[in-house]
């Protein structure tokens, strides 16, 4: 970054225009790291759920109970809800 204010000097750009360049470079990389760290957790979510459901096994999940996977669902619904509102 300390590039940007040496070629602020070299360019002769006023106070302003300093500000204005700083500011939108800036923004800019930030924005574009921004959408790099989503993009990157999204998958690692997707990852992380796929490799969840590959060790599932619904024999197991019947057999915790009614009540149990009731709870679930009504979780998930309530979830979805609040996402969702």
């Amino acid at each position: 970054m300390f590039v940007y204010t040496i070629l602020t000097k070299a360019l002769g750009l006023n106070p302003q225009d300093t500000g204005l360049f700083l500011g939108a470079a800036i923004h800019d990389g930030a924005h574009a790291m921004g959408e790099l760290l989503s993009a990157a957790s999204r998958w690692c979510l997707i990852i992380g759920i796929a490799a969840m459901g590959m060790r599932t096994s619904f024999k197991e999940v019947l057999s915790i109970g009614p009540r149990a996977i009731a709870l679930l669902c009504i979780e998930t619904f309530v979830l979805a809800l609040i996402v969702l509102v």
